[in-house]
């Protein structure tokens, strides 16, 4: 097995991220088969079909597109996934029979491309792309109410209707409108939905969006599960994505690891593995098996409001673990450095670079140089390059090191994020045991204000103290009752008399000193 190990950016405790994500609901029946190429050029077949042991038909897909306009391509897939899918959420359930979009113009601002006329024409085209695909299928789907259906049927899922154009009611368009097939929208008020993230949809590049559609599947069944890793089959990606399927694992490496670095960088995945397998025709096949981030257990819990039941040696580790960690991964120094350089060795092949070059690199470094900073953000480099500029990442990542060359002051990597973290844990610890103590040192005093009003204050004393109190809070609370205004008064008259120094108490300060140990953080 070989280990794709990235133990950036996975959060010490999913439990306690803030979350708060911008939920979209999406349905589980077309949402895993491909319509769209994503990449910029060439176009790619789609039809795929899978025959069970028994002959059955597991399912089949084929999509064919309309000459004059293209193949659906990113651009189209943006649109579909981000606002078509938006609308339709937000449309509700019954799905009505028209749908608005907006103007061209609110869709360029929504897909975050500039307001021109290139942008509105090539917008238009995709449309035209996304209404003209026509899909033939014969699918199973889970309906809402949890019942197994197949879903068999040849058509165009929408149509698009232009601002100024007549709408099927008779009204003329004032903006986008798609119109959605009967037997789309059918299934769309059936099938059951799953929630993704939008603004992680919207910050991804097309090809690393379809692998969180594909992969959340696997992720989400893995955390329901209590199972440490989600498991995908290489081959089954290639089809469902679409992208090249190869079959050179440096290749199938090389291919992946562009995918993977956003969602590493974002926390979805922490760690990938690969295991080969053979098809029955002897081709070879990989199995990659993805263990769940912070990012991705924290959605698993805000969506379902139930905590992960991971296995406990996959789960991660304590803040100051995971800090000792990425002091012995970041440099060469110290105790710890061996097992520094062992760690760093797997993530720089991991990243495409020969195991002799990268044990050479390891050994010329310089004093107090932060490789995991530099890897990390050539790993943010990579991830941001949509359009492939980057002809050899390994050589980016050689170049970094060789030339210790320093990232941007203000690039925040998973060293300075965990120092951030493991400060804030430790700022939490010294409040709450600091709150902890307060409240101990308010029950000592407390009890040694009754124990001096039982054992010294004469009882017309205090009585003539407790009725002043009565008299002073009355108009303070005109709505308690005698034995709540009474109550009260108890409560500000032993104050007073603790505060008049009637008695002796220690302070808080000596009080602490003798009765708890020093705080670990100090």
């Amino acid at each position: 097995m070989t280990g794709d190990l990235f133990t950036a950016n996975t959060s010490a405790n999913a439990d306690a991220q803030a979350v708060s994500l911008n939920r979209i609901r999406v349905e589980t029946a077309m949402s895993r088969f491909p319509i769209h190429r994503l990449a910029k050029k060439d176009t790619v077949t789609i039809n795929l079909e899978q025959i069970a042991e028994n002959g059955e038909t597991d399912f089949k897909w084929e999509v064919q597109y309309v000459q004059k306009y293209g193949q659906p391509g990113p651009l189209a897939y943006k649109l579909d996934t981000l606002i078509v899918n938006r609308r339709i959420d937000e449309a509700g359930r019954p799905l009505p029979g028209i749908i608005k979009l907006g103007s061209l113009t609110q869709l360029c601002v929504d897909l975050g491309i500039s307001d021109s006329g290139e942008n509105r024409a090539n917008l238009k085209k995709a449309l035209h792309q996304n209404a003209s695909a026509y899909i033939t299928a014969k699918i199973p789907f889970r309906t809402k109410t949890g019942k197994d259906r197949w879903h068999e049927i040849g058509y165009n899922r929408y149509s698009v209707v232009f601002t100024g154009e007549v709408l099927p009611d008779g009204a003329v368009a004032d903006a986008v409108y798609i119109v959605p097939n009967t037997s789309y929208r059918n299934l769309l008020n059936q099938v059951e939905r799953r929630p993704l993230d939008y603004d992680y949809l919207k910050s991804l590049t097309p090809g690393a969006q379809r692998f969180y559609e594909l992969a959340s599947f696997q992720i989400f069944g893995s955390l329901a599960g209590g199972r440490p890793r989600a498991k995908m089959l290489y081959s089954d990606y290639c089809k469902f994505a679409p992208q090249n399927r190869y079959f050179e694992f440096d290749q199938v490496k090389k291919q992946m690891f562009k995918i993977h670095a956003p969602h590493r960088e974002a926390g979805y995945i922490a760690k990938v593995d690969y295991q080969t397998v053979s098809e029955e025709g002897g081709e070879p096949d990989w199995e990659i098996f993805y263990t769940p981030g912070s990012k991705a257990i924290a959605e698993y819990q805000t969506f379902t409001r139930r905590q992960v039941r991971q296995a406990v040696e996959h789960s991660p580790l304590p803040l100051p673990a995971m800090a000792q960690l990425a002091a012995t991964a970041g440099n060469d120094r110290g105790e710890g450095a061996e097992e520094g350089r062992g760690g760093l060795l797997d993530q720089l092949v991991d990243r495409g670079i020969a195991k002799r070059a990268a044990k050479e690199l390891l050994e010329q470094l310089r004093p107090g140089q932060e490789v995991l900073d530099q890897l990390e953000y050539v790993d943010l480099l990579v991830a941001n390059d949509s359009r492939g500029k980057l002809e050899n990442p390994p050589g980016l990542y050689i170049k970094y090191l060789r030339d210790n060359i320093q990232p941007p002051a203000d690039f925040v990597g998973s060293r300075k994020r965990l120092e951030s973290e493991k400060a804030n844990w430790e700022k939490s610890v010294n409040v709450a045991m600091l709150d902890q103590q307060k409240a101990e040192y308010d029950r000592y005093c407390e009890a040694e204000t009754l124990k001096y009003i039982a054992d010294v204050l004469p009882a017309a004393e205090y009585n003539a103290v407790h009725a002043k109190h009565v008299g002073q809070n009355r108009p303070l609370f005109p709505y308690k009752t005698t034995e709540e205004l009474a109550e009260i008064s108890h409560i500000t008259a032993r104050s007073e008399i603790r505060e008049q120094q009637h008695l002796t108490l220690e302070s808080f300060e000596d009080f602490i000193s003798m009765r708890t140990p020093a705080s670990p953080m100090n």
